[in-house]
């Protein structure tokens, strides 16, 4: 399977990075149906990369961390909670961008040099912007990555391969085919159409 970005105009909000193209992240890393099935919309703009996430809240509520971090905290450590995950590679390259967003809105991103092998530099120098909406019983969460994070991280914007990715339900969620018996997002990908 290959994605195929939206690219949208400069003018692009971040509110409407819900008009990308969509996709849904249905099955978990077994196949099994997921218990929360979640939509994902990519946009590529010419200064940035724009993923939009929408779910049904669960009635419980999501899982958090024991000390909640707020919207818009740069903290590591999401993917021990309910996490949204995006992976961003480029062909024949080691080198990846890995970013969190919680449903808070709290966010974590760190570039790779090799599989599993973070790079010396711990936080992206760029912030994102983030936009979240909260509905009756829908989340909405958008992350706005600059292009210097891929620069930051010695990717070429745009990037060529990608993993979308969620933990939600205690459920390990993936766009890409899995490779590994056990969930590891860490090593499957897609490629991306322009």
């Amino acid at each position: 399977m290959t994605l195929k970005l939206f690219r949208s105009p400069n003018t692009l909000a971040i509110d409407q990075a819900f008009q990308g193209t969509r996709y849904e992240l249905a099955t978990n890393w077994y196949g099994a149906p997921a218990k929360q099935p979640l939509e994902v919309f990519l946009s590529l703009e010419p200064d940035s990369l724009l993923i939009g996430w929408r779910i049904a809240i669960p009635p419980s509520g999501f899982q958090t961390l024991r000390q909640v971090p707020q919207f818009g905290d740069f903290t590591e450590g999401l993917w021990e909670a309910e996490v949204f995950e995006l992976f961003l590679f480029h062909t024949n390259e080691e080198n990846y961008l890995e970013v969190n967003l919680a449903p808070s809105g709290a966010w974590w991103s760190r570039s790779f040099d090799a599989y599993r092998k973070a790079s010396a530099e711990e936080r992206p120098r760029a912030t994102p912007e983030i936009f979240r909406e909260q509905e009756s019983s829908t989340l909405k969460l958008a992350i706005k990555l600059p292009r210097s994070d891929f620069q930051n991280s010695k990717l070429e914007f745009p990037p060529t391969r990608i993993n979308l990715t969620a933990i939600l339900s205690r459920e390990h969620l993936s766009l890409a085919q899995p490779r590994t018996a056990w969930p590891d997002f860490h090593l499957p990908w897609m490629d991306i159409e322009p």
